[in-house]
């Protein structure tokens, strides 16, 4: 399944814990956005990932996989 989703909905469920977390972290989803999202968010990858409890690795699987 493809969605369309935006930078701040990415984030912010990058940053909780909950069921959007899941959403996006579900392999069967593929996410399309506008080029300037994965600039945007590697530019607060060091705050996703503390407010996130998430590793740099993480970060950046979920990001390969799913915006790429």
């Amino acid at each position: 399944m493809k969605l369309v989703i935006d930078t701040s909905s990415i984030i912010s469920a990058l940053i909780k814990n909950g069921i959007s977390r899941k959403i996006i972290f579900s392999p069967a989803i593929q996410f399309i956005t506008p080029d300037h999202t994965l600039k945007e968010i590697s530019k607060y990858k060091k705050l996703i990932c503390k407010k996130a409890k998430i590793d740099s690795k993480e970060f950046t699987i979920f990001v390969s996989y799913h915006l790429s």
